[in-house]
């Protein structure tokens, strides 16, 4: 038996809840939870930078289109 490789795997992270008392939960339970609250952070973070840059390329749309749209009215 690998003592060095198994004594991780069975590490055990003890979290205290005020109402349930202990919860044991696996360490790596609790890396992979924090990974995905990463990935949703970062998801986040690039749905708001593609939301700023589309409202950027419609407002040089509505831009353009009333530039043309005076032009040709004018004539």
């Amino acid at each position: 038996m690998n003592t060095s490789g198994d004594a991780t795997y069975f590490l055990v992270m003890n979290i205290e809840r005020s109402s349930q008392g202990f919860k044991t939960m696996n360490l790596y339970e609790e890396l992979s939870k924090v990974r995905i609250q990463e990935a949703q952070r970062v998801s986040a973070e690039r749905r708001l930078a593609c939301d700023l840059a589309s409202a950027r390329r419609w407002r040089r749309l509505s831009q353009w289109a009333a530039r043309r749209a005076e032009r040709y009215s004018a004539s």
